[in-house]
């Protein structure tokens, strides 16, 4: 532990594929974004599905897109977790997917970066979901005109300058050049060890691929995409 990163092709693949999904869903049915995030995240997951019948690519990558797959914390104190969605990889254990948690970004409403990081986030820090691997994503449902450049980024930003920093972030989410699309990462300390039985090493830093959508157009790691 923890298991080896998917690659960056892969994940690249991942992330066009869901922006293309929702620029779909965003098309054929354009108030989507005003349902609720579990609402969303079905439709979104049963569209990633449905392309198993006509995208060979996605189906020689991805066996399957779930909803609230139970799993386990690091330690095993927590036997009910359930993230937003599960991507299944084909070349993959299935006890280890690829962990997506989704969120809705709509400070008119409290809910803001700051939550995103709270109830989202600090799952991957904490090692309550994906602690065998080395990377997840986290997506935005944005309603409002919140960007990553200039609410996610600074809330880092302000944190890491502080005397703690609750989301251990080792890198401020950043554009990636080798990708098709502008998505962001983020790099973030995860301060747990795992249980002796499987090693009882550290998990080391976890990188958080940041998708943010909206009902326009993707927003997709916007940074110098204003």
């Amino acid at each position: 532990m923890p298991l080896a990163a998917v690659g960056a092709e892969q994940l690249d693949i991942i992330l066009e594929t869901v922006t293309r999904v929702w620029l779909d869903l965003m098309r054929d049915q354009p108030t989507s974004l005003d349902l609720d995030e579990a609402e969303i995240n079905m439709m979104l997951a049963a569209r990633l599905n449905n392309l198993r019948s006509s995208d060979p690519l996605w189906t020689q990558l991805v066996s399957t897109v779930a909803r609230g797959v139970e799993s386990i914390s690091f330690d095993g104190a927590h036997l009910e977790r359930r993230p937003d969605l599960s991507i299944f990889l084909t070349g993959r254990h299935p006890s280890f997917p690829i962990v997506v948690e989704c969120k809705l970004i709509d400070r008119s409403t409290s809910k803001g970066a700051d939550l995103y990081c709270r109830n989202g986030l600090a799952r991957f820090v904490e090692g309550q979901y994906a602690w065998a691997n080395r990377e997840a994503v986290m997506i935005a449902y944005v309603r409002d005109d919140s960007t990553l450049e200039a609410h996610l980024t600074p809330l880092l930003e302000r944190s890491m300058s502080g005397n703690t920093d609750p989301w251990h972030t080792r890198e401020l989410p950043i554009a990636s050049p080798g990708a098709s699309l502008p998505t962001a990462s983020s790099s973030h300390g995860r301060p747990f060890f795992y249980p002796s039985e499987i090693g009882g090493s550290t998990p080391g830093d976890i990188a958080i691929w940041h998708l943010w959508l909206r009902g326009n157009s993707p927003e997709t790691g916007d940074i110098g995409q204003e």
